[in-house]
């Protein structure tokens, strides 16, 4: 059984990501943007291709208890192999729920930063560059926070 991160704990750990990008609100997102192309930019040039990464998604519902799970994602040669929960048990492709690679999760944050109903958080791993934590919510309705952090991240190599 894989142990539980506490929220203290992962706090300390997201602190220790010292690569943030966040919007406040306004028209403009060009900088936000350009700024995650070129993170983007820094994760493709480590070519890591295989990896595995702890994924915890906090949504407002319709999200489903399934989809907000903590599991562990193996992704080999850049596509999902499997995804596994706390309990080491693989879970079967559920409709309606989709689980990340470190790419996706590039594509999740350029949608949401498009958005400028939106207001984003986005940390990134100082060293390897993929994207640690994506967090949006509609400006003035914090409460319907999503939530998508990732820990745990290995680079497998073949």
């Amino acid at each position: 059984m894989r142990p539980v991160i506490t929220f203290s704990a992962l706090a300390f750990a997201l602190a220790a990501c010292n690569s943030v990008l966040e919007t406040t609100g306004g028209n403009d997102r060009t900088g936000p943007l350009l700024e995650l192309a070129a993170r983007r930019a820094q994760w493709n040039e480590q070519e890591i291709q295989s990896y595995d990464f702890h994924y915890v998604r906090t949504c407002p519902s319709p999200c489903t208890e399934f989809s907000q799970q903590p599991v562990t994602i193996e992704v080999r040669d850049a596509v999902i192999a499997s995804v596994v929960d706390e309990d080491g048990n693989a879970l079967a492709p559920v409709t309606g729920v989709s689980w990340p690679t470190i790419d996706s999760l590039y594509v999740w944050a350029q949608l949401v930063l498009s958005d400028q109903s939106l207001g984003v958080q986005v940390l990134f791993d100082p060293t390897d560059h993929y994207v640690t934590r994506l967090r949006h919510f509609p400006f003035g309705s914090e409460s319907a926070l999503t939530d998508h952090v990732v820990s745990e991240f290995v680079a497998v190599t073949r």
